[in-house]
């Protein structure tokens, strides 16, 4: 009768077994895909920040130094980050428009003397000259190309300054002889736009700087 009962309950237990088996294989593969999206998912949200660096980077040309990047949204371990990026920008497009103008300032300056050294050149080889008349041309010339090069040494002056690499040679200098320097220098092309240039200094007046 046992024997029976036993032969007669083996096929029940390995049906039941089977269906446990069965149930489990299917729950794990359920979780095991679950898991794998719900970390995919995660991967993905946690990732999203640095895309949207990597956006912003890609962003960047010389003629759009002045976009930002958006703060909102990001999370709060990546906030300083994101300040320091758009603070590199800013010092960025800083830079990138101080050499603009200082380019133009050059191009400013160098114009006027330039065009005076030309202009006599042109004049003294027109027609037939003396030689005290090119010696005077050349003398002018000479003239101009002095103040070329103090004006080229001026600007290297301020290249290094906005470097912090140059050394100031303070002296004493008065203001109003300085500013007449200054007038004369642009008096030329101040006349050929119909403008007059005129100092007005108190007497006496000195400061200790570089001149």
């Amino acid at each position: 009768i046992a024997e029976a009962r036993t032969r007669s309950i083996r096929p029940l237990f390995l049906c039941t077994l089977n269906w446990y088996t069965g149930v489990i294989v299917i729950v794990v593969t359920v979780l095991l895909v679950m898991c794998v999206a719900i970390g995919w998912a995660i991967v993905r949200t946690q990732m999203r920040p640095r895309q949207h660096f990597a956006d912003a980077a890609g962003r960047i040309e010389s003629s759009k130094l002045d976009y930002r990047l958006t703060l909102s949204g990001l999370p709060t371990e990546l906030r300083d980050l994101g300040e320091q990026f758009n603070q590199m920008l800013e010092r960025l497009e800083t830079a990138y428009n101080t050499l603009r103008y200082y380019a133009d300032d050059i191009a400013h300056e160098l114009r006027t003397p330039l065009s005076r050294i030309q202009l006599g050149a042109e004049v003294a080889l027109r027609q037939a000259r003396t030689v005290d008349d090119f010696r005077s041309a050349l003398e002018s010339n000479q003239e101009d190309c002095e103040q070329l090069s103090r004006l080229v040494t001026s600007l290297l002056f301020l290249a290094r300054a906005e470097t912090g690499q140059a050394a100031l040679n303070l002296e004493r200098i008065d203001v109003a002889e300085r500013l007449e320097k200054i007038r004369a220098f642009f008096e030329a092309s101040a006349s050929s736009g119909g403008i007059t240039l005129s100092v007005k200094c108190r007497h006496g007046l000195a400061v200790n700087a570089d001149p």
